[in-house]
């Protein structure tokens, strides 16, 4: 066993001799406007677990700015730990890396690098299949505008013992943390009470060595695959937590078996949060993730005290979606991918049921409808949506070329491509193009769902059809009492092109008709009455 005054010893050796060579060799990149990591394991393997022990050096003078390799290492100047990491990947020739940073005793450093809140576990992905080199980049950013939380990132350019290795994705890892999965600490003597009831983090996915799993009660097919859940926190629960979660899983997937699932007492609403499920949804559809539902997807939860709900989330491995999947109809911009069960019914790894119950739940759809059209009139326009692409992508207009380089690929078929652009510019232009085209699909289906909730329906109700329309579109409306109403439509860059106020008298239906005085395009109409609430919705002429 290594002494503490040795492990010392040798950590002040591998500082020296990193920093005084690394700097000399490393001429593969001399400039770059992402933060440069250089790593350097003193001709170490490194394994899939357990971490072996690194060095890390970091140049990052700031955003906006150039790093060169000759700059010193500003950011960060110390040990880590790092493994291989990933599943499907692991079978690439560029590896992504699991890194943990270390003091010189070989202890775990909560530390701040490229700007991230303290902590010390990340990921480094590399993307290789997605030529792209942003789809993850571009996920989190999107879910970081609509859910609780989503891992931060950062693109960052690797140089791994003296060889430059490319563009890679430096992350957060997903744990429980005040700035990540902010839920309760759950020591493993609280085995009761309150303190039993959380803080849970789990996932759905496939399975590795030492991991914590639970098959679903469930059956899923004429096979009897049933999904997996794996426990990630706590790491070493005691036999009465573990129990616990067990049993919070089995009470979970029952809430949704129920003749009415929206039963106040045993139906769904009363052991979810719902928000969770709808922005999931949105995510998992947006990008029309071939792998959503049903691998690498997390729940959580915190003590019954402070949220009794399972939650689902954050997102997590997107690199196949966003049209970079030949198999399962995952490059189609139409049809859901919450769907997949019927599509690929042999798949070992299929979408647990309540998904399913979930989405032809007609309150369910309501919810979606309502998330989708606020986002496609703010945050998620087409114009916004590109600009999230342009955004990332400009900043790797260097850099990929010495990617594409050191990973000549842009020609090549890598599974699961559906597409091979040939170069980096034909990548962005396919995935920002299979984008549009997928929410414009979204657009026509989710303008179907419901208008209320079933709850409000005897009192008002609201069509709008046909949707999308050609020559005329009609708006019709009900209330059970006489209501004042203002009525608005707004083009997709928010002018105001009609408007009118009028009195709705009791129980009478009344229609406006639109005819064919607009141009083709997206529009958002919101219909509002004396009291404040209001409908709001999108329509689309052809």
């Amino acid at each position: 066993m290594i002494s503490k005054n040795l492990h010392l010893f040798l950590a002040t050796l591998l500082l020296s001799a990193f920093s005084s060579s690394i700097k000399l060799e490393a001429q593969t990149i001399n400039e770059s406007n992402l933060p440069i990591l250089v790593i350097n394991t003193f001709d170490s393997a490194i394994f899939d677990e357990p971490k072996i022990t690194a060095q890390l050096g970091i140049i990052y003078n700031g955003e906006g700015q150039m790093n060169n390799i000759n700059d010193p290492f500003n950011d960060y100047d110390g040990l880590i730990g790092i493994e291989l990491r990933g599943q499907s990947s692991m079978s690439f020739p560029k590896k992504g890396y699991g890194i943990e940073l270390r003091d010189e005793q070989g202890l775990n450093l909560n530390a701040s690098i490229l700007g991230f809140p303290e902590e010390n576990d990340f990921v480094l992905h590399g993307p290789y299949s997605d030529k792209s080199l942003i789809r993850n980049a571009l996920t989190y950013t999107l879910a970081a505008e609509i859910m609780d939380y989503a891992p931060k990132t950062k693109m960052v350019e690797v140089i791994l013992n003296d060889l430059y290795i490319g563009v890679y994705l430096l992350t957060e890892k997903i744990k429980r943390d005040k700035n990540r999965i902010d839920i309760s600490k759950l020591n493993p003597d609280e085995i009761s009470d309150d303190y039993l009831t959380g803080g849970y983090i789990f996932k759905m996915d496939k399975t590795d060595t030492g991991d914590i799993p639970y098959d679903s009660k469930f059956n899923y097919s004429s096979e009897n695959r049933r999904p997996t859940y794996v426990l990630t926190y706590p790491k070493n629960p005691s036999q009465p937590q573990l129990d616990y979660w067990k049993e919070l899983i089995n009470d979970f997937e029952s809430s949704f078996l129920s003749e009415n699932i929206q039963d106040p007492i045993n139906g769904y609403d009363q052991r979810i949060g719902l928000s969770s499920f709808v922005n999931l949804f949105l995510i998992n559809e947006i990008s029309k993730n071939v792998d959503g539902y049903r691998l690498s997807t997390y729940f959580y939860k915190d003590r019954d005290s402070i949220d009794h709900k399972v939650k689902v989330g954050p997102v997590w491995d997107y690199n196949l979606a966003f049209g970079n999947a030949d198999y399962c109809n995952g490059s189609l911009t139409a049809g859901w991918a919450i769907n997949f069960n019927n599509v690929c019914p042999n798949d070992f790894w299929l979408i647990p049921f309540y998904w399913d119950k979930l989405f032809k739940n007609t309150d369910y759809r309501f919810e979606l409808r309502k998330k989708w059209e606020n986002l496609r009139q703010d945050l998620w326009t087409d114009e916004a949506l590109a600009q999230k692409v342009d955004s990332l992508a400009s900043l790797l207009q260097l850099a990929q070329k010495r990617n594409f380089q050191k990973w000549p690929v842009l020609d090549e078929y890598v599974w699961p491509n559906d597409f091979v652009g040939g170069s980096y510019a034909n990548e962005i232009e396919y995935l920002k193009g299979w984008m549009l085209d997928r929410v414009r699909w979204m657009d026509e289906q989710l303008l179907n769902f419901p208008a209320f909730k079933e709850a409000d329906s005897p009192g008002a109700y609201f069509k709008c059809y046909p949707n999308p329309y050609t020559e005329n579109i009609n708006f019709e409306f009900y209330f059970e009492k006489t209501e004042y109403v203002k009525f608005s439509i707004y083009n997709a860059q928010g002018k105001l092109m009609k408007y009118q106020e009028f009195r709705s008298y009791k129980n009478n239906t009344k229609t406006i008709r639109l005819g064919d005085q607009i141009a083709p395009g997206i529009y958002f109409y919101k219909f509002m009455i004396a009291n404040g609430e209001d409908v709001s919705g999108t329509f689309i002429k052809k």
